[in-house]
């Protein structure tokens, strides 16, 4: 797949935005292309846009020029709340796969000094957390 995955539904971030679950029915194998999952920011909740895949999904990240790039961002984040340590769900399958020992996985936008995010990884979902 290489797309740029993006739930937005063509409104301003957080405007009218409702949290779904792209699903896909078999493997998925993410090449290049932004992933751009909302996250609630609400006190306790652990809701987020989840993409899914029924079978192995793989990610090849920073490879022979392929850019596979996670973009989250976070809506309904009550004023002066702090979202450190928190953490969402945005991508899942029957197996969670990097090739190549490990060495490749997907990556928050580059050059960015403030990015707020890192990944952490599971054999079955993975998630965000905002640092």
């Amino acid at each position: 797949m290489i797309s740029d995955v993006n739930y937005s539904e063509g409104t301003a971030a957080g405007a009218g935005h409702q949290f779904g679950t792209l699903r896909v029915e078999g493997d998925v194998s993410w090449l290049k292309g932004i992933y751009r999952p909302e996250v609630d920011g609400t006190a306790g909740s652990t809701t987020a846009d989840v993409w899914e895949a029924t079978g192995t999904f793989r990610t090849f990240g920073i490879a022979a020029g392929n850019w596979a790039v996670i973009a989250p961002g976070a809506i309904n984040v009550p004023p002066g709340a702090n979202l450190a340590g928190r953490t969402w769900v945005v991508l899942k399958g029957d197996l969670m796969e990097v090739p190549e020992g490990g060495a490749i996985r997907p990556t928050f936008p580059p050059n960015d000094p403030n990015w707020l995010w890192d990944l952490t990884f599971g054999d079955a979902e993975w998630k965000i957390k905002h640092t």
